[in-house]
């Protein structure tokens, strides 16, 4: 599992808001969710000139403090992301460090999503933000770290028992999805809370793409 499909109803949502605002410039002044600035620049790449690396760096900073980065392959790709920015690798090694750690991550994502683990979450969101394309690496980046401060903030709230728990030791890993399951509304709220802060973090380390439009050929200003 490397990427989560936003569902209808994000969609809906997404187009919703941004039908709202006049302009795109006002939409991503005062968009709430990072993942719906960034959406909105992947719809007009033809018409704006993507700041590539500043979404990168924004990448990088969103997971510098998520947990799960402790394993060597996520390291070792946070640093090309690193050396990258710093001018020391180029996409073409970036991607080589990247690879070598999609087992891992793959392997992260099927066992540990469905059981709402901050690790697998954080970890899934620090290999994005090493994707070759840096919108669609940032997009499913923001998506990962809003699921790990989710199940952050959940676990805080799981110290619960349902009557027909046992106190099974299998349970224990399972008990935060129980949780989830149950109470679905703690998670959206806790991951539109998050989308919020990452919004916030967004507009600061990238400045309003939409003011600088990509030229037109004969065009007249």
């Amino acid at each position: 599992m490397l990427a989560l499909e936003p569902d209808e109803d994000e969609r809906e949502a997404f187009l919703e808001v941004a039908r709202a605002f006049p302009t795109p410039e006002l939409f991503w002044d005062a968009a709430p969710s990072a993942e719906w600035m960034l959406t909105s620049i992947d719809v007009r790449r033809s018409e704006i000139l993507v700041p590539v690396v500043k979404i990168r760096r924004f990448a990088l900073e969103l997971v510098a403090n998520l947990h799960g980065l402790d394993h060597p392959l996520i390291v070792d790709t946070l640093n090309a992301v690193r050396g990258f920015l710093e001018g020391t690798m180029d996409l073409r090694a970036l991607n080589i460090v990247r690879e070598r750690a999609r087992v891992y991550v793959t392997s992260c994502g099927v066992r540990g999503i469905p059981r709402c683990s901050t690790s697998a979450a954080g970890a899934l969101a620090a290999w994005h933000a090493a994707a070759l394309d840096s919108v669609d690496g940032a997009l499913a980046a923001v998506d990962f770290a809003a699921r790990h401060d989710a199940f952050l903030f959940a676990g805080e709230a799981a110290s619960w028992t349902r009557s027909d728990d046992r106190a099974d030791e299998w349970r224990e890993d399972w008990r935060l999805a129980d949780f989830v399951k149950h109470h679905p509304q703690v998670v959206k709220d806790a991951i539109n809370s998050a989308q919020r802060r990452y919004a916030d973090l967004l507009r600061i380390i990238v400045p309003n793409p939409f003011r600088q439009r990509r030229e037109v050929p004969g065009s007249v200003h």
